[in-house]
Order: C-alpha cells, then sequence, then structure tokens
C-alpha cells in the first residue's frame, strides 16, 4: 500500500526535526553535566533555563567543546 504524497513529503522532514531535538537535548545534557561534576555546581536552576532557550545546535555544541576547554585549565 503506497502512501499519501504528503506523508511521503511530512515524515522525512519529521524525522530530521525529531533528529535535531534529540541531539540539542543531549548536548544541553551534557553541558550540564560537566559543570555539575567538575565544579560541583547545581546548574539546574540557573543554566539550564538559558540553555533551553538556545536552538541552534551548532551553538549549543560549541559552548559544548569550550565548556570542556574551559574545565580543562581549572585543573
Amino acid at each position: 500500500m503506497q502512501q499519501p504524497p504528503i506523508v511521503e513529503y511530512v515524515a522525512p522532514q519529521a524525522r530530521e526535526q525529531g533528529i535535531q531535538q534529540g541531539a540539542k537535548e543531549t548536548t544541553r545534557k551534557h553541558i550540564l553535566q560537566v559543570l555539575t561534576q567538575r565544579l560541583q555546581l547545581d546548574t539546574t536552576q540557573t543554566i539550564k533555563p538559558i540553555l533551553d532557550e538556545i536552538d541552534n545546535l551548532q551553538y549549543l555544541e560549541q559552548l559544548f567543546i569550550v565548556n570542556f576547554e574551559i574545565i580543562g585549565t581549572l585543573w
């Protein structure tokens, strides 16, 4: 049975959006984990709302890398 054209058009886009959203959530989670474990800070209430506002995956990934670089210089 063939799918309607709209499903064939929307399904790949929806899947890609889901992948992007999952990547954003994972990157946010990793940033918070590094800050919490390395600096022993409760980042949930202070930093999490700020990270949740960032919708650009590339920017989040850059923050994650910078996070590691800064934390690495402290040790």
